[in-house]
C-alpha cells in the first residue's frame, strides 16, 4: 500500500483524479484502522462487518483512481484486495 501510494505521490499535481485519489486513500486508511479496532478490541462482529464493507468498497475506488496514475501502483493493492475479500468472506 505504501508502495502504490508513493508511485501515485510522485506523480502529484493539481489535478482533481490526484485530490481525489488521494482522499480515497486516506478515507480506506482510516477505515482499515477502525475495523481492527471495532473487530478486535470491541469484538463488534456485526459493525466490523459493515465496516469492511465500506472499506472493500474503498479500495476498488482506490485501484480505479490510482490506476488514472500508475498502472503499477493499481496492481500493488489487488492483493490487498483480495486479502480484505477473504476477511469479509
Amino acid at each position: 500500500m505504501a508502495i502504490a501510494a508513493y508511485l501515485v505521490w510522485k506523480r502529484r499535481n493539481n489535478s482533481i483524479i490526484y485530490s481525489t485519489a488521494r482522499i480515497i486513500y486516506i478515507v480506506q486508511l482510516l477505515l482499515n484502522f477502525s475495523w481492527s479496532i471495532v473487530f478486535f478490541g470491541l469484538h463488534g462482529v456485526l459493525p466490523a462487518h459493515a465496516i469492511i464493507l465500506f472499506l472493500w468498497i474503498s479500495i476498488v475506488l482506490n485501484i480505479i483512481y490510482f490506476a488514472r496514475m500508475s498502472k503499477i501502483a493499481a496492481w500493488l493493492l489487488v492483493p490487498y484486495l483480495l486479502w480484505v475479500s477473504l476477511l469479509a468472506y
